[in-house]
């Protein structure tokens, strides 16, 4: 596979600035491997672990984690969006094939789920301004090629008259094609939108929106038993071929239909949107989800380094500049990454220990486990083409050797731990639902907070202290968190009872596959 160049996609940013990014990056080799995040308990939330930023390869690692620090945002509200932008820009150029016969197409259907103010938004910016950059270059040009192509068609007209005035004899001028547009993002999430984009970009597409309500919301006629337009997108998950029946406009067929998704949703919307029934169909499972904890933005001087924006921009425009191969049929043919013996048998390993924890898990969570067993393969090709373009050596352009797969499979873990949280939000009654607002809260807060605190921080108890105070007694009877006494500080006062968060137990980890 040709790589292509990182630095000729780069805004004007010095080769001293970039080289220095490269030096201060994260090295994604020498990972650890296959781990178990902490599952949901009876007892208490499950436990809030940070992203493994470090599992990235440098460059997108150090973006994410300096967007974070500016934004004030947790790594995750970056780092799924990152993800869905990398993938969305490679699309149907590449696929993993980790035997003869099986092929994971490089597409990642991403949620970020949290309370509204969190932060998504300004991260999700972030994330994708390369790509809409990008876009933006390409719509420029396609108005000044659709301006030609005006010119060119008016004087087809005049030729086609001129020859039908001749007696119509030999052959007749050929009326120009219309430029398409080059897209690679959109945000209209309908059946036929999609259908009629896709049409025309082979490639794929990176549906992106900030929020995914009215998404989910329009599946209320699989519940009612339609459930047509969700089989056709589950299709898109895999790049399938497609076809789309349209009122007055005739038949869709698109050969190889590709589409990752990105954006957030409010934990309530998601919980009234999600049924059981809803869930069967393995929508929802194809989902890698994101449940950041809690946490108030407060003001930070941080920025990001502009070399590190440059790098990260470069990287997007190099994946998205991975050439595409159509056949005669206008069947995409992408280029196929394999399996370094090392790397296949840690994901053979990993493969079949997650089988296992999914035999033993509900049906929700069985259902989520068994889609990330692909999804570790995604990533695996994604971080390994990353690692390419960005001219890291030593690697081979074919295969995905083990760092890339142990990389992957520490990612897959942590989406292991969000999927389990998001399944015990999607069941949870009200009661619940509240009670698992207001540990996020206090773990906002720093994991403890006072009465009078709590009252004036969270709406729900805005001049109630009576609910207050027996919220947080329900907690400590649940063995959540405990009252501690708080002595008066330096300057003297009355001594003070906080509630403090208990540390949640985590179950011990699986030991690191071979």
């Amino acid at each position: 596979m040709n790589r292509p160049p990182l630095i000729n996609a780069l805004p004007p940013v010095t080769d001293a600035d970039i080289d220095a990014v490269m030096t201060r990056a994260v090295p994604v080799s020498g990972v650890s491997g296959f781990g178990v995040s902490p599952m949901p308990s009876e007892h208490g939330p499950t436990a809030d672990v940070p992203f493994p930023t470090d599992a990235l390869p440098g460059p997108v690692a150090r973006f994410i984690a300096e967007q974070g620090a500016a934004i004030g945002c947790d790594d995750a509200f970056i780092a799924l969006p990152v993800l869905a932008t990398l993938a969305g820009a490679v699309g149907n150029a590449v696929a993993v094939q980790p035997k003869r016969g099986y092929r994971e197409p490089i597409a990642l259907w991403g949620v970020v789920v949290s309370e509204s103010g969190s932060g998504k938004s300004p991260a999700m910016a972030a994330a994708l301004a390369p790509l809409r950059a990008r876009q933006q270059r390409a719509l420029s040009d396609h108005a000044r090629a659709m301006t030609e192509h005006a010119a060119e068609v008016a004087r087809w007209e005049a030729e086609s008259v001129a020859f039908k005035r001749g007696g119509g004899s030999g052959q007749p001028p050929e009326r120009p094609l219309e430029p398409v547009a080059d897209r690679m993002l959109a945000d209209d999430l309908t059946i036929e939108a999609a259908g009629a984009l896709l049409a025309k970009q082979p490639r794929g597409l990176l549906i992106a929106r900030d929020e995914l309500s009215g998404w989910f919301g329009s599946f209320d006629a699989y519940r009612a038993g339609k459930g047509g337009d969700e089989a056709k997108w589950l299709e898109m998950h895999s790049g399938r071929p497609l076809v789309i029946d349209r009122k007055g406009s005739g038949v869709l067929a698109i050969p190889a239909a590709l589409v990752s998704i990105v954006g957030g949703v409010q934990p309530g919307v998601l919980r009234r949107m999600s049924t059981h029934r809803n869930r069967e169909g393995g929508l929802l499972a194809r989902f890698t989800f994101a449940f950041p904890p809690r946490r108030p933005i407060l003001w930070s001087d941080a920025e990001p380094d502009p070399g590190t924006v440059a790098v990260y921009a470069g990287i997007v425009d190099a994946l998205a500049d991975l050439p595409l191969v159509l056949d005669e049929q206008g069947e995409p043919q992408p280029r196929l990454l394999t399996l370094s013996p090392d790397a296949r048998d840690r994901h053979v390993a990993a493969h079949n220990a997650l089988t296992e924890e999914a035999t033993q898990a509900s049906a929700d969570l069985s259902a989520a486990f068994t889609k990330l067993r692909a999804t570790a393969l995604r990533l695996a090709g994604l971080v390994h083409l990353v690692r390419l373009v960005t001219l890291e050596p030593g690697l081979d352009s074919e295969r995905i050797d083990d760092a890339s797969m142990a990389a992957a499979w520490r990612l897959v873990s942590w989406f292991k731990g969000e999927a389990a949280k998001v399944l015990d939000l999607l069941v949870e009654g009200d009661e619940d639902a509240a009670e698992r607002n207001l540990v996020r809260w206090v773990q906002g807060a720093g994991g403890r907070c006072t009465l009078r605190t709590l009252c004036k921080g969270l709406s729900a108890f805005k001049r109630n202290p009576e609910g207050a105070q027996a919220a947080l007694d329900r907690l400590v009877a649940q063995g959540v968190g405990r009252w501690e006494s708080v002595g008066p500080g330096p300057r003297g006062g009355r001594p003070t009872v906080e509630f403090v968060l208990n540390t949640p137990s985590a179950k011990p980890e699986t030991p690191e596959t071979p």
